[in-house]
């Protein structure tokens, strides 16, 4: 989730602009993006362990 500013999500040639308030979900097999941000950004990472 971004809690401040902005930043863009990239993975191959793809990409989402995400912003303050957006959450974003990506599987843990994307172990390749790209987070570019727009000046700063904050983000909170949550994952979930599974047994």
């Amino acid at each position: 989730m971004c809690v401040e500013g902005k930043a863009e999500i990239r993975l191959d040639n793809d990409s989402e602009t995400i912003e303050k308030g957006e959450p974003i979900l990506l599987p843990y097999e994307l172990m390749e993006i790209q987070i570019i941000p727009d000046k700063e950004v904050k983000l909170i990472e949550v994952y979930i362990e599974l047994d």
